[in-house]
């Protein structure tokens, strides 16, 4: 007989068995972080939505073709193959405990993600968007100097959204002009240093000075650097920390003012693009600063733009 993970009794197979019960199993042996267990959550609530509450014994390999089609006429082929290894996951742990007998996703495959850009911000669209937030006539965007610096934070470390709501002052070492992403904003679990660029160390300092003036100059260093409850002035913001959520929405905001789509990802990919675009980018160091485990992660970013292909071409030998 199978054992349930949750207190290692044995388990009779149930019919009735669905997701969300092996869910409930799988999420209690595992130290998920918040954001993980948000994803599976949500990959649960896509399924049920196409084909409702239905047992783990009546789930067939043609459900799984027909969500595939579905979502892969409405989004990308990585959001597909996201669900699927989500989907693969919770499964798998169901044939473990005994809860099935059959895998439904044995012939249905990921979809080829085919090699596209990483889609960035140009440099144009950049200095409008800091322009925009750095205008004292500007109503809209509210409050337009914090903004700025977490479009200009995101961009210098090229660090993904959940490490800028996790981000401490103590994370933040002065002296040796370094950034520690901690475990807690990690999508790897893992935790490195990142450059703190002289450019936005003056612009953090003016932050921290407001934080100071706000709390006091007593030790602040658990404190989120970027605490907009603390920072909101007279905006509809609501006291409490920064959510993941509320840089969503305000990077939703802007792209719609801009008529132009930017997000924490685009930055984080311009980072890395404008780094690797030049002539003999470390990669290794690329690599690093971005936190990926594997290189050829790192190395799609390395890519020649037209002027170094121009350049290459222009050196061809003539042919006389």
């Amino acid at each position: 007989m199978p054992v349930d993970g949750m207190n290692g009794s044995r388990l009779t197979p149930r019919t009735r068995h669905t997701l969300w019960d092996i869910w409930e199993v799988y999420r209690l042996e595992r130290l998920l972080n918040p954001s993980t267990v948000q994803s599976y959550e949500q990959v649960i609530r896509r399924f049920q939505k196409e084909f409702g509450d239905l047992p783990l014994h009546a789930i067939e390999r043609k459900h799984l073709f027909h969500w595939r089609s579905e979502v892969l006429d409405r989004a990308s082929p990585t959001t597909w193959n996201t669900y699927r290894r989500t989907f693969r996951a919770l499964w798998r742990y169901a044939l473990k405990l005994g809860w099935v007998t059959h895998d439904p996703l044995d012939r249905v495959g990921p979809a080829p993600p085919g090699d596209r850009r990483k889609k960035t911000v140009n440099q144009d669209l950049l200095k409008r968007v800091l322009a925009v937030l750095g205008d004292d006539e500007q109503p809209r965007l509210q409050p337009r100097w914090f903004w700025r610096l977490v479009v200009l934070t995101l961009y210098y470390t090229g660090m993904r959204r959940r490490q800028l709501v996790s981000l401490r002052w103590q994370d933040i070492d002065w002296q040796r002009g370094a950034i520690l992403l901690t475990i807690e904003g990690s999508k790897t679990r893992r935790e490195w240093e990142v450059p703190l660029s002289p450019e936005l160390a003056s612009e953090l300092r003016v932050l921290w000075q407001k934080t100071a003036e706000r709390v006091g100059h007593r030790r602040f260093g658990r404190r989120q650097v970027f605490d907009l409850g603390l920072h909101r002035g007279n905006t509809h913001y609501k006291p409490g920390e920064l959510t993941k959520e509320q840089v969503n929405g305000f990077f939703r905001r802007l792209s719609d003012y801009m008529d132009e789509p930017i997000s924490p990802h685009r930055l984080r990919h311009t980072c890395a693009t404008e780094i690797a675009r030049r002539p003999h980018p470390n990669v290794r160091a690329l690599q690093q600063l971005l936190g990926h485990t594997s290189l050829s992660m790192t190395m799609e970013y390395v890519q020649p733009d037209l002027d170094q292909m121009s350049d290459m071409v222009a050196r061809l030998p003539r042919p006389e």
